[in-house]
């Protein structure tokens, strides 16, 4: 009857420590990572709440909306970057030609990124392009492809 005792209390004590084991090596990691994963959720949904609000604002006192332009516009929070960016596109008419205008924005640094603009004048049926600028970092580029393609790495497109 002693051995048996000792034989169960040493199963038991197996079993506690096999537990224990498990849990400190897979359970309470993946709880750890669930917290943290939902802690960075909720920051990057703040940071990208913000940069929502920094582009509104962008617009609001912007070159744009003193022209009486209001162009399409998309904002990100590039978690990569840690920055926060506005994407803008507009097309107007001034005096029968027509403009097409792009720009990339960084919000938290207060700088350009890229630009694009076009300008278009009535010919025949059509229109012909008159002037052609496109500028990533501050160099040219050879057209709106290019253009889209540069903005998409900062835009998470």
């Amino acid at each position: 009857m002693d051995k048996l005792i000792k034989a169960s209390a040493a199963v038991g004590i197996l079993l506690v420590c096999v537990s224990a084991a498990y849990y400190f090596m897979f359970a309470l990691p993946a709880i750890q990572k669930q917290k943290l994963d939902a802690q960075l959720a909720a920051t990057y949904s703040e940071e990208e709440q913000q940069c929502s609000e920094s582009a509104e604002d962008y617009l609001k006192k912007g070159q744009y909306r003193e022209r009486g332009i209001f162009p399409t516009h998309t904002n990100h929070f590039n978690k990569q970057l840690e920055q926060c960016f506005i994407s803008l596109d507009a097309t107007f008419v001034a005096s029968k030609d027509t403009f097409h205008v792009k720009e990339l924005v960084n919000l938290t640094e207060g700088n350009t990124i890229a630009s694009f603009s076009r300008e278009q004048v009535p010919a025949g049926s059509g229109y012909s392009t008159v002037g052609f600028s496109c500028k990533l970092l501050g160099k040219p580029c050879q057209n709106e492809n290019e253009f889209d393609t540069f903005i998409s790495t900062y835009m998470g497109h």
